[in-house]
C-alpha cells in the first residue's frame, strides 16, 4: 500500500521547512532535550543511569530492563541523529520499546557529538563501551551481545564491529543495523537521487551531517566512517539490516548487506515497504515499526536457539 496522498503532502512540507543543519544543529539539540523531558518510564521497568571513564572524561550510559527482559541478553544501542543530534533522553521511549518488544536488556550509549567532537571521537567511545561489555565486565557472554543502531547509530555499530575485528578484540554475536549510513559518497546509489528531496531525510541534510562529522576530507575515505569501503568484511557478527523503501540511504544499506554476505557472513536484509527514514522511533503500534520488531525478534530468537 502506497503512502496516503495527504500524508505524502505533509511529509513533503515538513522536509522543505527543515532548516540548514550546519547552522541550526544546536536548535535541534534543544528540541531533543525538550522531547526527553516528556518521556516517562513504564511501570515496573528497571532503568539506571551511570557513567564509565574513557581517558579524561566520562561516557553517560543508561540501562533498560523490561519486567520480562532477560539479564543474560544485552542490546548495546547507539542512537541516530547524524552524529550531530540525539541523545539517550530523546531515544528514551525507543530504548524502552526495544527492551519491551524484544525481551532484551538494553544499554544505551550517550556518545559525544560532532562538530565539537568530530570523527572518530563518537566511534571510539562506542567501541570502548562495547569492549568493556565484551570483556566480561557486564556479566554477559559476547555471543549474547547484540549491537544495534539506527541511521548514524547503525553506522557506529557496523564500525565498532569492524574495529573490533581489526584490533583482534572480541566481537559481538550479532548486529542489527536499521537504515544505516554506511557510505560517504553516494552518487552511485539510485535511492540517493530518487528520494533526495521531500522524504524527511534529504540529500542536503545527509551532506550537512557528513560535513559536521568529518574532521578532514580524508575521513570520507576511512572505512570506519564509511564501513562499505572496508577491504575485508570477513568475520563480522551475524547481521540483520532493515532498510526503508522511501529513504536516501536505502541502497547503500542493502549494498553493505550484499558485501557482508559475499564475505561469508550470515546476513539478512529486509526492505520495509512504504517506510521512511526515522520510522523506528515511532510507537510499535505503527505497522512498519511492528514489522521491524517482528524481524528483530525472529533474528534474535533464531540465533538464541543455536547458542
Amino acid at each position: 500500500m502506497a503512502i496516503h496522498p495527504a500524508l505524502r503532502r505533509a511529509i513533503k512540507l515538513v522536509s522543505r521547512l527543515r532548516g540548514d543543519m550546519q547552522t541550526s544543529y544546536k536548535t535541534y539539540r534543544t528540541l531533543d532535550q525538550i522531547n526527553g523531558k516528556f518521556t516517562f518510564t513504564k511501570r515496573h521497568y528497571k532503568k539506571a543511569d551511570f557513567q564509565v571513564r574513557h581517558f579524561d572524561h566520562l561516557i553517560p550510559l543508561r540501562l533498560y530492563q523490561a519486567p520480562h527482559a532477560s539479564p543474560d541478553d544485552l542490546v548495546i544501542f547507539f542512537h541516530g541523529g547524524g552524529w550531530v543530534t540525539g541523545n539517550i533522553d530523546s531515544y528514551d521511549r525507543t530504548c524502552q520499546n526495544i527492551s519491551d518488544q524484544t525481551s532484551q536488556t538494553v544499554l544505551a550509549v550517550d556518545y559525544c557529538l560532532a562538530p565539537e567532537h568530530p570523527f572518530p571521537a563518537a566511534l571510539l567511545e562506542c567501541y570502548a563501551v562495547t569492549q568493556r561489555v565484551l570483556s566480561g565486565n557486564a556479566g554477559v557472554a559476547p555471543e549474547r551481545v547484540t549491537l544495534m543502531g539506527d541511521s548514524a547509530g547503525g553506522n557506529l555499530a557496523a564500525a565498532v564491529s569492524l574495529l573490533a575485528k581489526e584490533a583482534g578484540e572480541p566481537i559481538p554475536g550479532r548486529q542489527i543495523l536499521i537504515y544505516p549510513s554506511v557510505a560517504s559518497r553516494r552518487d552511485g546509489y539510485p535511492s540517493y537521487h530518487r528520494f533526495g528531496k521531500d522524504y524527511l531525510l534529504t540529500k542536503k541534510r545527509v551532506e550537512d551531517y557528513l560535513a559536521l562529522y568529518a574532521s578532514k576530507p580524508e575521513d570520507l575515505d576511512d572505512c570506519y566512517l564509511a564501513p562499505i569501503l572496508a577491504n575485508d568484511l570477513t568475520n563480522q557478527p551475524e547481521t540483520l539490516i532493515i532498510t526503508a523503501d522511501h529513504d536516501v540511504l536505502r541502497d547503500e544499506g542493502e549494498a553493505y548487506g550484499r558485501r557482508l554476505l559475499d564475505a561469508g557472513n550470515e546476513v539478512i536484509v529486509y526492505r520495509l515497504d512504504d517506510a521512511l527514514h526515522g520510522m523506528f522511533t515511532l510507537p510499535p503500534s505503527v505497522p512498519q515499526v511492528a514489522k521491524c520488531y517482528e524481524l528483530i525478534n525472529d533474528f534474535l530468537q533464531r540465533r538464541g536457539n543455536q547458542h
